[in-house]
């Protein structure tokens, strides 16, 4: 038992004892700061009933399906403890007479990881679109849509456009504009200096509005915008080669974070 112990006690994982209601009947923790409570605050309790709501329903669910079928149950959760927002996965096993083991990990790592892998298979989906769009078409309103398209994608927002800008009139005049609820919404011209984008080709920086109100939404010069209910927006000048060839707008229908 000794030696269980101190084999217990180099392990990450935190192991629970319960008995068919949930109830904690002991435990041992090997990695302490993943406890989202104090150790002896467990004993005695019912798992589901410490738990948040939604995570507790699930491992009582868990739970009943050991006891139902003896099989192995795992289950992923996420928790707030003092380390801050971390993963979890729980492994329910069942040791007879109405016992049931919970082997509790750490696996925030694990899902980072997994989520960096799956954003860059999403960029490389993203370019491979893009580098598509480029090789298939010789229309720049295709492109400029595909490249749009991705954009919203991969940032997560709910409207995009490209203004270019003319040589000869010196105005940012609408190319392609992607997540817009009206079809036929086009960006009216804007001279540079003039507007958040004209500003943005005027001194070569982003221009960001997080908390975009009515006022300022006026500053767009864009006729119907106020119809697409935007609440947050960004103009980023598009340079190639030192020199400004139009801005990149974003729209998004609630705050950005």
């Amino acid at each position: 038992v000794i030696k269980l112990d101190a084999i217990f006690r180099a392990l990450p994982d935190l192991l629970f004892c319960m008995d068919s209601s949930g109830r904690i009947l002991s435990y041992k923790a090997g990695k302490s700061s993943s406890l989202f409570l104090l150790p002896e605050q467990f004993l005695g309790q019912q798992m589901q009933a410490i738990l948040p709501p939604d995570v507790g329903q699930k491992f009582f669910q868990a739970l009943q399906e050991v006891l139902q079928t003896g099989n192995v149950v795992s289950m992923d959760y996420q928790l707030k403890v003092p380390d801050g927002q971390r993963w979890f996965e729980a492994r329910l096993v069942s040791t007879g007479e109405s016992r049931v083991i919970a082997i509790i990990r750490d696996v925030t790592e694990r899902v980072i990881s997994a989520e960096q892998v799956q954003r860059q298979l999403q960029r490389l989906s993203a370019l491979h679109s893009i580098d598509a769009a480029i090789t298939s078409s010789f229309d720049l309103k295709v492109v400029l849509s595909v490249i749009l398209r991705q954009i919203t994608n991969q940032l997560g927002v709910d409207a995009a456009d490209i203004l270019l800008l003319s040589q000869q009139t010196r105005r940012l005049e609408f190319a392609a504009g992607y997540g817009f609820l009206s079809m036929t919404f086009q960006h009216a011209d804007v001279m540079i200096g003039q507007g958040y984008a004209g500003i943005a080709a005027l001194e070569r920086r982003t221009v960001s509005v997080p908390t975009l109100d009515d006022q300022q939404a006026g500053f767009l010069f864009t006729p119907g915008l106020a119809r697409e209910k935007f609440a947050s927006y960004y103009a980023i000048p598009l340079i190639a080669k030192g020199q400004v060839k139009g801005v990149l707008e974003i729209y998004h229908r609630s705050i950005l974070k």
